[in-house]
């Protein structure tokens, strides 16, 4: 998919995302494979909703 034609909602979103990625990673040994914080769990599901309610909308 051409990054361009993507709405500019969309490329927002995804910029939080890697932001708050690369903080829960770095800053708070965020992990997958292991014993996970709630927080960090809820935010992968509203990451992985706001991924699938974009594709469906064709954004």
């Amino acid at each position: 998919m051409n990054p361009r034609s993507q709405s500019k909602t969309a490329q927002l979103v995804g910029l939080v995302v890697a932001a708050v990625a690369v903080v829960g990673y770095v800053g708070f040994g965020w992990r997958f494979g292991g014993e996970s914080s709630p927080v960090a769990v809820g935010l992968a599901l509203a990451a992985v909703a706001a991924a699938a309610y974009f594709t469906v909308r064709g954004e």
